[in-house]
């Protein structure tokens, strides 16, 4: 028997054990955009799916509490050179100039022209993620040009 109808012949069983299409439940309403699986407390559930996956996760509730926390964290491990990514929440935190105010060395990632050098140097990289996915603790990070 060739693999082709070897395959055909599960498929033609398995409908007729009644493994049909179409018996799956339709999706609960959307609070938002993508799946709302993490219910109605996407951020805790994030948080402690996260910190199951062996994450630390710091809540901050505005810029300013957000830069400070980066610095402490920063300083917590004794780091001193930075190696900043670009992203949209980044750049409006101005981390850069946060981070050279707290005497820190920051070398900015602008894609290819950040030195080879630098990039092994740096203690702590920072950059952005395009999405969490609450219910596994996930973080999707997305490369560009």
């Amino acid at each position: 028997m060739s693999g082709r109808e070897f395959f055909l012949q599960r498929v033609q069983r398995a409908v007729s054990d009644g493994n049909r299409a179409g018996t799956v439940p339709p999706l609960p309403e959307r609070g938002g955009v993508g799946y709302q699986g993490a219910g109605d407390r996407p951020v805790e559930r994030f948080a402690e799916a996260f910190t199951a996956a062996g994450g630390v996760f710091h809540l901050t509730h505005d810029e300013r509490t957000t830069r400070l926390t980066i610095v402490d964290l920063i300083q917590s491990h004794a780091a001193r050179k930075v190696l900043l990514g670009r992203s949209a929440l980044l750049d409006r935190l101005n981390l850069h100039g946060t981070l050279q105010d707290a005497g820190l060395e920051v070398w900015p990632v602008d894609g290819a022209a950040t030195d080879r050098d630098a990039r092994f140097a740096a203690d702590v990289g920072i950059s952005g993620v395009e999405y969490v996915i609450a219910e596994t603790g996930s973080l999707v990070a997305v490369t560009r040009p």
